[in-house]
């Protein structure tokens, strides 16, 4: 279905174009014929169109928006890790041994674990686990150092 709309419009000039008047003008009648409009099957289209176009948009956006939390716990994970190395590193060789997993945050996600081993009676291998739990799948950062007796 389209509008159709029609408009007469009457102009008064003295340039002697169209219809002469008593006072030596003219007037003239001007018509705008308008056929805009969208027809329903038009509309259509272009909401099809239109919905071809955002379905892909909104996918980057939640996949870019998973990906972001995804890497700001890898980094939380990651820079418990090296806080927990600096803080082993601080220790005396002797006194550095291995300490089973525990809880390190205030929101119970992150868990971590420190494993030790002797490789020399001067070298221990310092292993810090952190895990955590994503959308019902285990994730872990895993940094490994060595620590020699001063």
């Amino acid at each position: 279905m389209r509008v159709k709309t029609s408009i007469d419009i009457y102009m008064f000039t003295g340039n002697g174009c169209g219809v002469t008047t008593k006072g030596g003008g003219t007037v003239r009648r001007i018509s705008i014929d308008n056929e805009k409009g969208f027809t329903l099957v038009e509309l259509l289209v272009a909401m099809i169109i239109i919905m071809v176009a955002l379905v892909p948009l909104l996918y980057m956006f939640t996949n870019g928006m998973t990906t972001t939390f995804d890497t700001q716990r890898r980094q939380v994970a990651t820079t418990i890790a090296e806080k927990t190395i600096e803080e082993v590193r601080t220790l005396s060789f002797a006194s550095v041994a291995s300490v089973a997993e525990a809880t390190v945050t205030e929101d119970n996600r992150f868990t971590r674990e420190v494993v030790v081993t002797d490789r020399s009676a001067t070298l221990k291998e310092i292993n810090v686990i952190v895990r955590w739990t994503e959308r019902g799948s285990g994730q872990s950062v895993d940094l490994t150092t060595l620590l020699a007796e001063r």
